[in-house]
């Protein structure tokens, strides 16, 4: 394949696993994923990702925010259950 400037370019990150680096995807449906719920941007999922989102879903803040997790336009306990269960199965990210 050859890439070149001023011409688009797609990728199908969705048809396998092997499509992200380190096959760091999840099965949904019929589709692959890519992991959710690191609004802190430290690698991991982690209690502390659990806590922002928390915050943002006391007062149920809305819009293009990092803490909405699903992209429903409003931080709430889906958000926070998305995190969890990522925190729980010990998602990090896959760097080269």
């Amino acid at each position: 394949m050859t890439l070149s400037r001023g011409n688009d370019f797609q990728y199908d990150f969705t048809s396998a696993s092997s499509q992200a680096f380190g096959n760091n995807e999840i099965l949904v449906g019929s589709k692959y994923c890519i992991y959710s719920g690191d609004v802190n941007r430290d690698g991991s999922v982690d209690i502390s990702d659990n806590g922002i989102i928390e915050n943002d879903a006391a007062i149920f803040l809305t819009g293009y925010v990092v803490s909405d997790l699903n992209g429903d336009g409003l931080t709430d306990l889906s958000d926070q259950t998305l995190a969890d269960n990522n925190s729980f199965n010990f998602v990090t990210k896959s760097t080269p």
